[in-house]
Order: C-alpha cells, then structure tokens, then sequence
C-alpha cells in the first residue's frame, strides 16, 4: 500500500531513520566544533596571562570548575604580590555550569571569567 507521497510505510521509516541519523551527525559535529572552539580560546587565554607574568597551573583538569590557576611569579625579593587567579575561559555565548557558578561565588575577585581571550 502506497501514501501520497508514493512512499509504503517500510520505505517512509527507513527515510524517517535516515533523516534522523543525519541531524544527529550535525549536532555530533557542532558539539566537536564548539569543544574544540573552547581549547583554542582556552589555550589563547592562558598564553596571555604568561605573556603578563603569571604561571599557569592546572590547565588540562575540567574536573575543577576552573580552566587554570594564574599564579603571579615573584619578584626579586621572593614575595608574590598578587593572589592567585582562577581563570574560566568562555567563547561565544557559552554559559558558566552550575558547579563553575558556585566557585565564582565562593572566589568572590579571584574567579575571572575570560570571554575573548585575545583581547
């Protein structure tokens, strides 16, 4: 028996499946996109904050939070000057998780939110 579309109900499922495995590789291939998108800026902001003298630590963890620590190196007299910095790299719209929320709370200053890190 054949619909409107001169399709039988077999070959209209195996055209339904098919058109759903092809979004699916879409929205696979735009996750990698934005994953990798996300190393890039990450990897961008953290060679910033050397270029300004901090030490980065912590920078493949995402298990944390945090991206990475920007820790100020010291200067002559041995002293560190500045506290240091956790750092969340965002690119694009990407939002903070609920659990990179709790930390900027609990950080108050010292969790900073890089949106373009090369500016």
């Amino acid at each position: 028996m054949t619909l409107r579309d001169g399709l039988t109900p077999e070959e209209r499922a195996i055209r339904r499946r098919a058109l759903e495995s092809i979004e699916e590789n879409k929205a696979r291939e735009r996750l990698r996109m934005n994953k990798n998108k996300g190393r890039i800026h990450e990897r961008q902001s953290a060679e910033i904050y050397r270029e300004m003298g901090y030490h980065i630590e912590d920078l493949d963890r995402h298990t944390t939070g945090y991206d990475y620590k920007a820790r100020k190196l010291p200067t002559m007299t041995g002293r560190v000057r500045e506290r240091s910095k956790i750092v969340e790299a965002k690119s694009g719209q990407a939002e903070l998780s609920r659990r990179q929320e709790e930390m900027q709370r609990e950080m108050k200053g010292r969790y900073v939110v890089r949106r373009n890190p090369w500016r």
